[in-house]
């Protein structure tokens, strides 16, 4: 199983690949660490993170990648079994900005940038993404739909 879970920030990703990556024993890649080498402090070309996006496809036979999509990573969308969107409403984020930077978690960005990328995230492209993997999509809205979609991992209807 190839899943790619997606959204805007501050959306549960993170969350959810983990939780099912440990569930499902399925290795977790994270978008952030294919774009950036924190090592070296950059960010990769887009070549080198279609590079890394092929050896993790071509080295695994299931895995789980997560994070907000960028447009030059668009092959996820093609090579993934799975799909899920996590289209929280823009005010369950910001709330969950607010609280995250309250409790001074570990983050890379101002709360400035976080909020500005919630309104920045382009659902138009992510729509049109999904309306073309129309059969392996999974469009998640509020934590009652996300509850009841990890119940029926946990009850044997893998995923969809």
């Amino acid at each position: 199983m190839k899943i790619f879970i997606l959204g805007n920030i501050a959306s549960g990703k993170t969350t959810l690949s983990e939780e099912l990556s440990n569930y499902l024993e399925i290795p977790l890649f994270h978008i952030d660490e294919i774009v950036h080498d924190d090592n070296l402090n950059i960010k990769r070309s887009e070549e080198e993170q279609l590079n890394i996006i092929n050896n993790i496809n071509k080295n695994n036979k299931e895995w789980i990648i997560e994070g907000v999509p960028r447009n030059n990573l668009e092959i996820l969308f093609n090579i993934s079994d799975t799909i899920i969107f996590l289209d929280y409403d823009k005010n369950i984020l910001i709330k969950r900005i607010k609280k995250r930077n309250k409790l001074k978690r570990n983050i890379n960005y101002t709360i400035e940038d976080e909020l500005n990328w919630i309104n920045t995230f382009d659902y138009n492209r992510i729509y049109e993404q999904l309306t073309k993997h129309i059969r392996k999509g999974i469009i998640i809205k509020n934590d009652k739909e996300l509850n009841k979609y990890k119940n029926s991992i946990y009850e044997g209807n893998l995923l969809k």
